[in-house]
């Protein structure tokens, strides 16, 4: 198995607080509802940071990109990967390995051909959902940085 790319240099922690919904629990919800709830998570994270979401869900022929979001004050554009698991067993930031990292970067510039040059970095946000009241997440900035 290929080692993870993300490092605790560039990691910011913050809990989850999503909208209270007393009949449902995360271990009830399907993989996808999970992974979908956790998408609209990390993006209300990085509006509250100040970023812009520009586009979510991107597919093309090179791959996919969760959430692509302008960075404040800058010509910065982040790609991020979201990875929400009900529990660490498996390891979400594990899922996110040099391949993985290499299939969202060409998706990404796929995404930017034929638009005006800007500066991209690529962000990872790793959400442990034991329960939909409480969430930890977890934000990996520039993994293209520590990507070998």
């Amino acid at each position: 198995m290929p080692a993870p790319i993300l490092s605790t240099h560039n990691r910011h922690t913050d809990t989850w607080q999503p909208q209270p919904d007393p009949h449902n629990d995360a271990l009830q919800l399907d993989a996808h509802e999970l992974g979908r709830r956790g998408e609209e998570a990390a993006a209300r994270f990085l509006q509250r940071h100040g970023y812009t979401i520009i586009e979510r869900n991107v597919r093309n022929v090179a791959g996919e990109i969760d959430i692509i979001a302008a960075i404040p004050n800058t010509n910065t554009l982040a790609f991020v990967e979201v990875k929400t698991r009900r529990d660490d067993s498996y390891g979400a930031a594990d899922a996110i390995d040099p391949a993985k990292f290499n299939r969202m970067r060409k998706a990404a510039y796929v995404w930017l051909r034929g638009k005006p040059r800007v500066t991209v970095r690529f962000d990872a946000i790793i959400i442990l959902a034991r329960t939909l009241k409480q969430a930890e997440l977890t934000w990996y900035q520039e993994v293209d940085r520590g990507a070998r």
